[in-house]
């Protein structure tokens, strides 16, 4: 049981290394989406987003949805950071494995309805390369964030077994 603990603590800190760099990737990856943008699209865009808000009420959307992007970085950091500590064996409560729970319950249901719309609808807004790239890349994260999470629990399991058995 001690041996299987330690494989578990070793998978926890490279999932919690994985964790950490699909979000760094996630960090980078709006840059280099507007570097990729061509400035006609970009006029055709803002001509065709026809919108009857107040500038006001945009910026504040703006801002809820830079706030919500910062807040889903900051929580991945923090898991990641927190599954290499209790992989080095540092324990760490819960909170970050029920967070790991939320983040793949909710990035399996991006997954379906990326799916759903891509393959029943076949409303592709990009190339099929391009989509394939994206859902290989979605997988990959969910995957990690997944095996994270299971193996986390797993992890507070074992721990527990060996201080009753010890």
């Amino acid at each position: 049981m001690e041996k299987e603990l330690r494989r578990c603590r070793s998978t926890l800190r490279i999932l919690g290394t994985g964790v950490l760099a699909f979000t760094m990737w996630d960090l980078i990856k709006p840059f280099l989406a507007a570097l990729m943008v061509l400035p006609e699209e970009t006029e055709i865009t803002t001509k065709e987003l026809n919108f009857d808000l107040d500038p006001d009420i945009i910026v504040l959307l703006v801002f809820a949805l830079l706030l919500l992007f910062l807040l889903s970085i900051g929580l991945r950091i923090y898991l990641g950071f927190s599954a290499r500590a209790e992989g080095m064996g540092k324990s760490r409560g819960k909170a970050y494995m029920i967070i790991a729970f939320v983040f793949f319950l909710v990035q399996l249901l991006l997954i379906v309805i990326f799916l759903f719309q891509n393959i029943v609808l076949r409303r592709a807004e990009s190339s099929f390369s391009e989509t394939a790239a994206s859902a290989l890349m979605e997988f990959s994260s969910a995957a990690t964030m997944g095996g994270l999470a299971f193996t986390a629990a797993k992890v507070k399991r074992l721990g527990r077994k060996l201080q009753r058995a010890g």
